[in-house]
């Protein structure tokens, strides 16, 4: 039943008021979990915790509002703020006392209580601790995000998604002027074996052409058997598998992606990138591109050859929304990475589809697997990235990076599409919250765990000044950036 409400088409309200409940419910769970965590880490290790929040409130920032509730138990005060967005685990002794001193610019202080007080509130300082006990304490946050993300991809398997059929192994659209097309075969034409052995989908054929062994830098050589109306044909095909580090408009590039894209495709949209050239030109989720001026576009690499070859210009779009076909005007977008290529913001996807179920166990064995692979992903996505910040890339810098405004239109996007597609936003939101938060920088757990290493190897905390000066930048650098990133994020709206 709820399937088929999110599934029926929402009216902008109603839209509206279910993306936005499901931004809250997905970032607020991400960082309350995230924030239990350092808590259930700090009380195991008897860390006193003075104050636990969900949302930020007067006591970190003085504009914002008090709690809307809180309740102390026993030396801990739990709160929810009026916006329960973020959160904070305020534990005893997080810096050294004379640290601690000069964050307040108070000159330090001589100690007047006796040993043994002073040894008590040791014990319950989280300075006093041992450094595994530390790096527990500051990683755990961390490993509770992944977990939750695991959790979330057992839910969604042992409920069921749908996902895409797999692609009869049907040539589709080629380049006339490619190799595959130079060796003679043809759209329309059939792939029944690879080297003798017979396939019968897209899946098949690339596992069949390319052994297990295969590696960037090597060439394959395989036999196709072709099937044409009634006739049979055979074709030999050689294929170099370019390295990671070869440009994009090499020659064996070039031939590589036309090899890897001849099985016929829907020319259909699984997903639109927000404030992109389709989502500005008003493509939607679902919809199946049937004519680019007029031209007929029967599959998607076809779509994706006119697409690329017509950067910066308006093309008359007719698309196919669930019967209706809908004429409209998609501007492309030049590519930041590759000059003179067009881009649109749209992903490919099968719109026939079926259910997948797997049992409590099979979902419990994969779901690590499926949560190391997507962090692998966006560690390579945070690479590049960071590889045209380097470059002083703006314009892929602003169209690719999100601050909290693109992260919230995206999680609400995937709300209205439906609970499957918001789960699985969740799992990828609490995969980059783990991921930013391991990273060596100071005001984040992986940088005060560099901190409590230093401590550890040098028997001395870090010289308070330098420590205070290096927090001081580090929260000036993140404020900038937050405030450049929210500006990128509303010039991309409007």
């Amino acid at each position: 039943m709820i399937e088929l409400f999110l599934a029926a088409e929402l009216s902008p309200p109603l839209a509206f008021i279910i993306g936005g409940l499901g931004f809250i419910v997905a970032f607020g769970l991400a960082v309350f979990v995230h924030e239990l965590g350092h808590f259930l880490a700090a009380k195991a290790f008897g860390v006193r915790v003075e104050r636990f929040v969900i949302g930020f409130d007067k006591a970190v920032f003085g504009f914002m509002p008090k709690c809307i509730w809180e309740k102390q138990i026993g030396d801990t005060t739990y709160g929810i703020a009026l916006v329960p967005l973020g959160g904070y685990v305020k534990m005893v002794g997080t810096v050294h006392p004379d640290i601690e001193a000069v964050f307040e610019g108070k000159p330090k202080e001589e100690k007047t209580e006796s040993l043994a007080e002073q040894a008590m509130a040791d014990q319950g300082a989280l300075y006093g601790k041992p450094f595994y006990q530390k790096f527990i304490i500051y990683a755990a946050g961390v490993t509770m995000n992944m977990i939750l993300a695991m959790c979330l991809v057992v839910l969604i398997s042992v409920k069921g998604t749908m996902q895409d059929r797999p692609l009869p192994s049907v040539v589709g659209w080629i380049d006339p002027t490619g190799f595959v097309a130079k060796s003679g075969i043809q759209q329309g034409d059939t792939v029944t074996h690879v080297n003798g052995k017979m396939v019968a989908t897209e899946e098949a054929y690339f596992a069949a052409f390319f052994p297990a062994e295969t590696r960037n830098g090597e060439t394959v050589a395989g036999t196709l058997t072709i099937r044409r109306g009634d006739e049979e044909q055979t074709k030999d095909i050689s294929v170099f598998v370019p390295p990671d580090d070869a440009k994009k408009d090499a020659p064996e590039v070039v031939a590589f992606n036309q090899f890897m894209s001849m099985i016929s495709r829907p020319a259909h949209v699984a997903m639109v990138s927000p404030n992109g050239p389709a989502d500005k030109a008003g493509l939607r989720d679902g919809d199946t591109i049937t004519a680019i001026d007029g031209e007929p576009v029967a599959d998607w690499w076809q779509l994706v050859s006119i697409i690329r070859a017509r950067p910066e210009q308006e093309m008359a779009t007719t698309v196919d929304r669930a019967g209706k076909s809908l004429e409209l005007k998609l501007k492309v977008w030049e590519s930041a990475d590759e000059e003179g290529v067009g881009q649109a913001g749209i992903v490919y996807g099968n719109p026939d589809k079926e259910l997948h179920r797997e049992t409590l166990g099979e979902a419990v064995r994969t779901a690590p697997l499926l949560v190391a692979a997507n962090t692998r992903r966006y560690l390579q996505n945070l690479k590049n990235l960071g590889a045209k910040i380097a470059r002083l890339n703006g314009k892929a810098i602003h169209r690719e990076l999100s601050g909290p405004v693109g992260i919230a239109q995206v999680t609400s996007r995937a709300a209205q599409r439906g609970f499957d597609d918001w789960v699985q936003i969740m799992v990828l939101l609490n995969i980059a919250l783990a991921v930013m938060n391991s990273l060596p920088i100071p005001v984040l757990d992986g940088g005060h765990i560099v901190f409590a290493a230093y401590e550890a190897i040098f028997r001395r905390p870090l010289p308070a000044l330098i420590f205070v000066r290096v927090m001081e930048g580090a929260v000036m650098v993140f404020l900038v950036f937050f405030l450049l990133i929210t500006f990128s994020d509303v010039w991309k709206l409007l």
